[in-house]
């Protein structure tokens, strides 16, 4: 698989991204409960320019198709058709204009902006066309200063017939660009926008997408129609209200504060565990480092003082070989001269006109023999010269070699430490996490607790004026019923 050289450019227009970003918060925004966020799926439209094999991509307008869990899953084979389907219709209706579906978008809500396993598998559909581009949305990042909540992606080789090979590619970011609005058609969009919030409208329709006019509207059951006597039993309300009140302080209150205390204590044994666990791996690092980089240094310092006296003892022995050889030349040459001379001398002395012939046969081939001497000796000193190179040669690759050997255990040492920092920043954001999950869930009790009072509080008010009126009223009964049995005791007095 080869690596590609992409420089292109994305360029989204307005409503492109006015469209898009709608429909992104629809599903996820910082207004809406982390269990209930949903990831988004559409198409780009768009069309290609430049002369180069990735060309540049103007994104033109977006056709947003679903959203839910079912993002994240590979895209089947009937899916896939679809999507050919939905490429004739986008060609059929922006075709003159030279659009066609340039790639897709989607979602990651509050988990970053990164392609997955199954987007690098998704954007193989999209990447045959080798422009295709793949842009992922992160509603968080929007409060990021001159942050557009999104990147684009493209897989980094070219190999992409074969989907295993193409899944083993990496991705890159593609420089990516949002045009300003220049015309009335987007402050239009915006119009529509404000009146679809106040109508409760959705902001943006997804692909066959459809609206239920009448779906608010509330029809009651006919149970809820039928009507009843009522009935009233004070004694009973009376019990049931105390009942529900000891239940209601008993099953709040008390397990409120025993939680409370279990999430104390439960996060000051984390703290400690953490900060025990960080100060352990800090330890361990620093003891290793040093421990390895003692080593590094005794054994480099070792085998390179090791090399380098080796090294001298045979310089040193090459070159008082070679004072040896200087000598000795300076002596044969000595030797050579004193004898020519006294041998000239002799000739012209003693000897006639032939015998100087003879003799001078004789000087020619002591003078041949001198050269083939001189010869030989340059020819030795030559072969010093290129040994005493050759082993200069050798010294400066064993300095290569270590220097090489050094750089290369630096940096395995800085990988592994840089390892080891992240793996403790990675422990920290946990933490950090688990403390604000915490922190949180302990606001929203206490929250939940300083909101019971009022209602427990009124409850307990109106229970007693309840009692109040109750003991009125059975007071008015006693009363009644007190005449009633002086009226009896009258009449039958009377009747007596």
């Amino acid at each position: 698989m080869g690596k590609i050289n992409d420089q292109s450019i994305v360029t989204i227009k307005p409503l492109a991204y006015y469209k898009m970003l709608l429909h992104v918060l629809r599903f996820g925004s910082k207004y809406i409960e982390h269990s209930k966020l949903s990831e988004v799926m559409g198409v780009l439209i768009g069309r290609l320019e430049g002369e180069n094999e990735i060309k540049n991509v103007i994104v033109e307008d977006v056709v947003p198709v679903s959203h839910g869990g079912t993002i994240e899953v590979k895209f089947s084979v009937d899916q896939l058709g679809a999507f050919g389907e939905l490429d004739t219709k986008i060609w059929e209706q922006y075709g003159d204009l030279g659009w066609f579906s340039v790639g897709w978008y989607h979602s990651h809500p509050g988990l970053g902006i990164f392609f997955s396993e199954t987007d690098k598998y998704n954007q193989i559909f999209w990447q045959k066309n080798p422009s295709g581009v793949g842009i992922v949305f992160d509603h968080t990042y929007l409060d990021k200063p001159n942050d557009f909540g999104f990147r684009a992606f493209r897989l980094s080789e070219t190999r992409l017939d074969d989907p295993s090979l193409a899944l083993k590619s990496g991705y890159h970011e593609v420089k990516a660009i949002v045009e300003p609005p220049t015309d009335l058609e987007f402050y239009l969009k915006i119009m529509d926008l404000i009146s679809a919030v106040h109508t409760g409208s959705p902001q943006i329709l997804e692909l066959n997408e459809t609206v239920d006019l009448f779906g608010d509207i509330f029809i009651p059951e006919e149970e809820q129609l039928e009507s009843k006597l009522p009935e009233m039993n004070f004694e009973e309300i009376i019990s049931t209200l105390k009942k529900g009140m000891d239940n209601l302080v008993e099953s709040t209150v008390k397990p409120m504060a025993h939680l409370l205390n279990t999430w104390g204590q439960d996060v000051v044994n984390k703290i400690k565990t953490h900060n025990s666990e960080m100060r352990n791996n800090l330890k361990e690092i620093r003891d290793k480092l040093s421990s390895e980089i003692i080593n590094l240094q005794q054994s480099f310092n070792y085998d390179l003082q090791n090399d380098l006296k080796d090294l001298d003892f045979y310089v040193d022995d090459r070159l008082e070989d070679l004072d040896n050889e200087k000598e000795n030349i300076k002596e044969i040459v000595n030797n050579s001269k004193e004898g020519y001379k006294n041998q000239i001398d002799l000739l012209f002395k003693d000897n006639p006109i032939s015998q100087i012939i003879e003799k001078n046969t004789n000087i020619s081939n002591s003078i041949t023999e001198f050269n083939n001497i001189a010869s030989n000796n340059l020819k030795n000193l030559e072969k010093t010269g290129n040994a005493l190179k050759k082993y200069t040669e050798s010294y400066k690759s064993i300095d290569n070699l270590i220097q090489s050997n050094l750089n290369t255990l630096q940096e395995d040492f800085l990988t592994n430490f840089n390892k080891k920092i992240n793996k403790i920043k990675g422990n920290i954001n946990t933490l950090n996490k688990e403390t604000k999950n915490y922190l949180s869930d302990l606001k929203a009790a206490i929250i939940l607790l300083e909101s019971s009072k009022n209602p427990i509080k009124i409850k307990l008010e109106t229970l007693q004026t309840d009692h109040k009126d109750l003991q009125k009223t059975v007071k008015d009964l006693k009363s009644q019923n007190q005449e009633l049995l002086d009226k009896i005791k009258k009449l039958e007095e009377g009747g007596v």
